[in-house]
């Protein structure tokens, strides 16, 4: 998802993790470490392209 809205424009990137497990398995479907380490792949991937992050 992040690199389709950076091609589509996106200017900012938004993160928010769960507060709890159950939230996340039916939000998201995945824990709430498996979520941590999707956000940093995309925080990091942010960083390099110099993408303000929020969240």
């Amino acid at each position: 998802g992040f690199e389709a809205a950076i091609a589509a424009g996106a200017k900012e990137v938004a993160i928010f993790a769960s507060a709890s497990e159950s939230f996340s398995k039916s939000n998201i479907n995945c824990s709430i470490e498996e979520s941590l380490s999707r956000y940093r792949e995309v925080a990091s991937a942010a960083r390099r392209l110099s993408v303000p992050i929020r969240g």
